[in-house]
C-alpha cells in the first residue's frame, strides 16, 4: 500500500513538473530562441545593405577593394550566425 501511495505521489510530481515546463520554461526558451533568430536575421540584413552600399561606392572608386572584401566577409559571417541559430532550436 505504501509503495502505491509513493508511486502515485511520484506520478503527480512528474505531471506537475511536465506542466510547469511546458507552460513556463519551454515557452521562455522558445521565445529566447525566436528572438535570437530574429536578431541574427536583422544583422544579416544590415550586413547585406552595407555591402550593397559599399559595392556601389567601390564601382565609383570611392572605397578600396579591401574594405569591400571586409564587407563581404561580414555578410558571410552574419549568414553563418543565422544558420547556427536556426539549427540550434
Amino acid at each position: 500500500m505504501a509503495n502505491t501511495i509513493t508511486a502515485e505521489s511520484d506520478v503527480a510530481v512528474a505531471e506537475k513538473s511536465i506542466t510547469e515546463y511546458l507552460e513556463g520554461t519551454f515557452v521562455e526558451e522558445r521565445g529566447t530562441i525566436e528572438k535570437e533568430i530574429f536578431d541574427a536575421e536583422q544583422a544579416l540584413k544590415q550586413a547585406e545593405l552595407s555591402y550593397e552600399s559599399n559595392l556601389r561606392m567601390a564601382a565609383k572608386g570611392l572605397i578600396k577593394p579591401l574594405r569591400l572584401q571586409g564587407e563581404k566577409f561580414a555578410v558571410e559571417s552574419a549568414r553563418k550566425a543565422l544558420e547556427l541559430k536556426q539549427t540550434s532550436d
